[in-house]
């Protein structure tokens, strides 16, 4: 959003502000928020701990309460005000209520309850309810005109896929808004903030990044501020900067930086007309991960992490899951001798009552394994005149598409990927090429499947059409 455009937005909406005594002008980040609302459907609010997110999030939100129904919407809209557990969105529930009466809205509905679901209801207006994602239950299947889910690094993100986001599919022209903090959040939001708010490369999303210090109501001096000194000399940098600052640490160390939940996780179901092959790793916590393959595309459609965990443990899960029938082979490291041939002829099938499925192995190297997943999280091979336009993303200035797929409820297997693969840190402060023995087992069996089923060089014959009857990957970009 430029500066014309946000001038222009903030003119229409300055009025709205005035009637409540709210003088945006001095906090220019939250006006942007306020604004850009207006101009897209995605908002990304990534804040220091007090930085006013629940107060912005709510300003941005309470005017478009207000708008009629759009078309697949109920009579009178609905809107939720999400969070893990029914108290967090409280905060956001009074600001607007208390704007709605600042505006003169009359609010003859409305239940507060000690424990349990908010609600206010203008007839013929809105109903506000406030939501808990741990609950899934109360995320009934209505269609949802705008959303504010509070707190959004704590946000699993198969909630947000299966849940939140077909909700908001059901009426053109929904809205949300994402309000979180970094620190301790979960890699699916860190990866919207990198996405949206730093490389701001996902159409339609809009995010801004705001500071503790940035929050003139409680800070008016800014970094001059005296609480704002003493926690910037008690905290370490890095942690200050997250913390406060609401600047993503570091991500020189992570081996796989163009992963993202964006792009790659979605909801992939195991599909039964298609074979599925097994990715095993044996070693110390034992990982099993289904693949199955759709032309050039690779989907994770499944996955077993036993900590700790035997051949026999990981077998006796496996055949109870419904992609067992499919399963024609496995693949595995070709060292793993015992582990091989306890997966083909060990004493526990006979105890099942099952038959053993052939493995296959070989040896991969570490960094020829890297590479080929690289080739296959963003591959510049695809048939660009049956390619959807929004299937094409940028990374590090090349085009591509991701040609790897996860299924959201893969949870060790993104956390992998995406935060915990990471390469060696030095004495200098640089990251070496050697890459740490640790959050590796679903990355290792990957990369013996992707080496078994297509060597060491990704795909690049024509897939007879397969763009057109592949999954489409559940990310922003795709809503409808």
């Amino acid at each position: 959003m430029d500066d014309a455009l946000r001038d222009v937005l903030w003119r229409d909406a300055k009025v709205l502000y005035e009637a409540i005594g709210l003088d945006a002008e001095k906090i220019p980040k939250q006006r942007d928020i306020i604004c850009a609302l207006h101009a897209v459907r995605y908002v990304v609010l990534c804040g220091g701990v007090g930085a006013s997110k629940s107060f912005t999030a709510a300003q941005a939100a309470w005017p478009r309460m207000l708008e009629p129904a759009m078309d697949g919407a109920e009579p009178t809209p609905r809107y939720w005000l999400v969070g893990e557990n029914f108290d967090i969105p409280r905060t956001e529930f009074e600001y607007i209520l208390q704007a709605f009466r600042d505006f003169g809205v009359p609010v003859p509905i409305c239940n507060q309850p000690k424990e349990g679901r908010w609600e206010m209801k203008v007839p013929g207006v809105c109903l506000v309810e406030t939501k808990s994602w741990t609950n899934p239950d109360s995320l009934h299947s209505r269609p949802v005109q705008g959303m504010i889910i509070c707190e959004a690094g704590l946000l699993p993100p198969n909630m947000w896929y299966e849940r939140l986001r077909p909700r908001l599919g059901r009426v053109p022209g929904s809205w949300v808004i994402m309000a979180g903090t970094l620190e301790d959040s979960g890699p699916f939001f860190k990866d919207l903030v990198r996405d949206v708010v730093i490389e701001q490369k996902v159409s339609n999303w809009y995010g801004r990044s705001i500071a503790t210090w940035e929050n003139v109501f409680t800070y008016p001096s800014g970094l001059e501020n005296e609480e704002i000194k003493e926690l910037r000399r008690t905290t370490p940098p890095d942690i200050f900067k997250e913390r406060y600052g609401a600047i993503p640490k570091a991500v020189a160390a992570l081996v796989f930086r163009e992963f993202s939940h964006t792009f790659h996780v979605g909801d992939y179901k195991f599909d039964k007309h298609r074979p599925v092959y097994l990715g095993i790793d044996p070693a110390g916590i034992y990982a099993v991960n289904a693949f199955q393959v759709h032309g050039r595309d690779v989907y994770i459609v499944g996955e077993v992490h036993l900590d700790p965990g035997t051949s026999e443990r990981a077998i006796e899960e496996v055949v109870g899951r419904p992609w067992w029938k499919n399963v024609t082979h496995g693949v595995m490291d070709a060292t793993q001798v015992d582990p091989r041939e306890i997966w083909t002829s060990g004493a526990i099938w006979k105890a099942l009552h099952k038959k053993p499925v052939p493995i296959r192995h070989q040896k991969v190297s570490v960094e020829g394994g890297i590479e080929l997943i690289r080739s296959f999280l963003h591959s510049g091979s695809y048939d660009k005149e049956e390619t959807p336009p929004e299937d094409i993303w940028e990374f590090q200035g090349k085009s591509g598409v991701s040609r790897l797929h996860v299924d959201a409820s893969c949870t060790n297997t993104i956390f992998e990927f995406a935060e915990g693969y990471r390469r060696k840190k030095l004495r200098s402060g640089e990251y070496s090429e050697e890459v740490v023995k640790r959050h590796d087992h679903h990355v290792d069996l990957t990369r013996y499947f992707l080496a078994d089923q297509f060597g060491f060089t990704a795909p690049s014959r024509p897939a007879a059409r397969a763009v057109a009857r592949r999954w489409r990957d559940s990310r922003p970009t795709a809503m409808p």
